[in-house]
Protein backbone atom coordinates (compact mmCIF):
# COMPACT_ATOMS: atom_id res chain seq x y z
CA UNK A 1 0.00 0.00 0.00
CA UNK A 2 1.29 3.35 -0.81
CA UNK A 3 2.09 5.68 2.63
CA UNK A 4 0.29 9.35 2.21
CA UNK A 5 3.91 11.21 1.79
CA UNK A 6 4.49 8.94 -1.50
CA UNK A 7 1.25 9.43 -2.48
CA UNK A 8 1.49 13.13 -2.52
CA UNK A 9 5.22 13.23 -3.96
CA UNK A 10 3.60 11.10 -6.88
CA UNK A 11 0.59 13.49 -7.72
CA UNK A 12 2.70 16.52 -7.02
CA UNK A 13 5.37 15.49 -9.46
CA UNK A 14 2.74 14.09 -11.74
CA UNK A 15 4.00 15.16 -15.13
CA UNK A 16 7.68 15.14 -14.34
CA UNK A 17 10.29 11.86 -13.77
CA UNK A 18 12.42 13.90 -11.79
CA UNK A 19 10.68 13.04 -7.91
CA UNK A 20 12.57 9.45 -7.65
CA UNK A 21 15.88 11.73 -7.19
CA UNK A 22 13.95 12.96 -3.84
CA UNK A 23 13.35 9.16 -2.97
CA UNK A 24 15.18 6.26 -1.55
CA UNK A 25 14.91 2.73 -0.79
CA UNK A 26 11.34 1.26 -0.43
CA UNK A 27 9.57 4.51 -1.81
CA UNK A 28 11.59 4.33 -4.33
CA UNK A 29 11.36 1.17 -6.18
CA UNK A 30 7.22 1.62 -5.54
CA UNK A 31 7.36 5.39 -7.36
CA UNK A 32 9.16 3.32 -10.19
CA UNK A 33 6.76 0.65 -10.67
CA UNK A 34 3.56 3.31 -10.41
CA UNK A 35 5.25 5.11 -13.07
CA UNK A 36 5.83 1.89 -15.31
CA UNK A 37 2.67 0.85 -14.96
CA UNK A 38 1.02 4.24 -15.76
CA UNK A 39 3.47 4.51 -18.85
CA UNK A 40 2.06 0.88 -19.70
CA UNK A 41 -1.22 1.15 -19.97
CA UNK A 42 -0.95 4.75 -21.56
CA UNK A 43 1.37 3.16 -24.26
CA UNK A 44 -1.55 -0.07 -24.52
CA UNK A 45 -4.20 2.14 -24.19
CA UNK A 46 -2.44 4.51 -27.46
CA UNK A 47 -1.77 1.47 -29.49
CA UNK A 48 -5.66 -0.48 -29.06
CA UNK A 49 -6.99 3.26 -29.81
CA UNK A 50 -4.83 3.57 -33.31
CA UNK A 51 -5.48 -0.14 -33.94
CA UNK A 52 -9.08 1.24 -34.31
CA UNK A 53 -8.53 3.91 -36.02
CA UNK A 54 -6.39 2.20 -38.70
CA UNK A 55 -9.57 -0.61 -38.52
CA UNK A 56 -12.27 2.04 -39.42
CA UNK A 57 -10.38 3.96 -42.17
CA UNK A 58 -9.86 0.75 -43.96
CA UNK A 59 -13.31 -0.40 -43.49
CA UNK A 60 -14.62 3.09 -44.52
CA UNK A 61 -12.65 1.94 -47.88
CA UNK A 62 -13.88 -0.59 -48.43
CA UNK A 63 -17.18 0.36 -48.01
CA UNK A 64 -16.58 3.53 -50.59
CA UNK A 65 -13.98 2.72 -52.79
CA UNK A 66 -15.90 1.47 -56.10
CA UNK A 67 -14.36 -1.50 -58.41
CA UNK A 68 -12.41 0.05 -61.80
CA UNK A 69 -15.13 0.21 -64.19
CA UNK A 70 -14.03 -2.11 -67.45
CA UNK A 71 -13.28 -1.21 -70.78
CA UNK A 72 -15.00 -2.83 -73.44
CA UNK A 73 -13.12 -3.26 -76.70
CA UNK A 74 -15.14 -0.76 -78.93
CA UNK A 75 -14.51 1.55 -76.69
CA UNK A 76 -10.47 0.98 -76.33
CA UNK A 77 -9.66 1.45 -79.74
CA UNK A 78 -8.84 4.18 -81.46
CA UNK A 79 -11.20 6.18 -84.10
CA UNK A 80 -10.94 5.31 -87.69
CA UNK A 81 -8.94 1.82 -87.46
Amino acid sequence: MINGVLHCLIDRRRGSYDFAATLQGEERKTAETIVRQSLGTSISLVMGLAAALAFAAALCAALTMRPPEKQTQTAAKPAGV
